[in-house]
């Protein structure tokens, strides 16, 4: 199939071949992680933990605080470092929690377990 097309257009080379019968791997963070508490336009969440606190995958490290706002979930184990601010994207400097992951992927009670939605 021939890719659609206009005048002045670019097709930077796709190298799908070098990759294609590859098997997928599975790379887990390592180090320090950053968790900004600002992920989209609405309001950042407020951090739920401080430095210091040991946390696991899958706990809620931010609340929501607005109408449009969105938790913040962990997805490491590891120690609270900081809670600072950090440049993120788009340039603006976000509170942000950051995280030394122990690299053992502890998680919550019932973490990935099947649940009845119409009970949440």
């Amino acid at each position: 199939m021939k890719l659609a097309t206009f005048r002045g257009g670019i097709h930077p080379f796709e190298g799908k071949e070098l990759s294609m019968d590859k098997p997928v791997k599975v790379v887990l963070p390592q180090g320090e992680l950053v968790y900004p508490m600002a992920q989209h336009i609405g309001a950042p969440a407020k951090p739920l933990v401080s430095v210091g606190d040991e946390v696991l995958v899958g706990q809620k490290i931010g609340e929501a605080s607005g109408f449009i706002s969105a938790n913040v979930i962990c997805s490491v184990s590891g120690k609270v470092t900081k809670i600072e601010n950090r440049r993120v994207a788009n340039g603006s400097m976000v509170n942000s929690i950051i995280v030394q992951n122990d690299g053992e992927y502890r998680t919550i009670p019932n973490f990935g377990k099947d649940r009845d939605a119409s009970k949440l």
